[in-house]
């Protein structure tokens, strides 16, 4: 056992005081993800951070968070990829309160930008209305931009979709 004090090498000093000037900087806020690596903040908003169990697509999971936060309990409120026999392939959300059909459509898919699907959703849309439960569509970059409020909007019957309002 050395007696007296230990002795503080320059190395020492030199490190501990780059982390102390690091961990002391204003709005320093670490997270580390995996073995012990820090990385940045994520600044997203919450409704555009799927968790990794989520198998749907951004805009989907941005309306399932929106389902949420409005105080909506999944499988007794709405549920989402909803089967029933008028619509062969489901539809996005159904809301079981108010028998609402709620489709989140893409720009690519529903818009014909890759592809063309706007004769089948226009004839499923009509299949599933003939049996008096409403469709109403959601875009994907509003589901991005505000969840709630377009959620909201469609609870109230009301559509801004572009699928609606003539195309694009």
């Amino acid at each position: 056992m050395p007696k007296g004090p230990i002795k503080v090498t320059k190395a020492r000093a030199s490190s501990a005081s780059k982390m102390l000037a690091v961990y002391f900087k204003k709005n320093f806020a670490p997270v580390v993800t995996g073995p012990r690596q820090g990385t940045r903040q994520d600044t997203r908003p919450p409704w555009l951070i799927p968790p990794a169990t989520w198998t749907g697509t951004l805009p989907e999971w941005s309306i399932y968070w929106a389902h949420i936060q409005l105080g909506l309990k999944d499988g007794q409120d709405f549920q989402s990829q909803f089967q029933f026999s008028l619509a062969p392939n489901g539809v996005d959300f159904f809301e079981f309160d108010i028998q609402l059909a709620i489709e989140v459509n893409g720009l690519y898919w529903h818009y014909g930008f890759g592809a063309t699907k706007q004769d089948s959703d226009m004839e499923r849309r009509i299949r599933i209305e003939s049996f008096g439960i409403q469709v109403i569509a959601i875009d994907e970059d509003d589901a991005m931009r505000d969840p709630k409020f377009y959620l909201r909007e469609a609870r109230l019957g009301r559509d801004h979709s572009r699928q609606t309002m003539g195309g694009i």
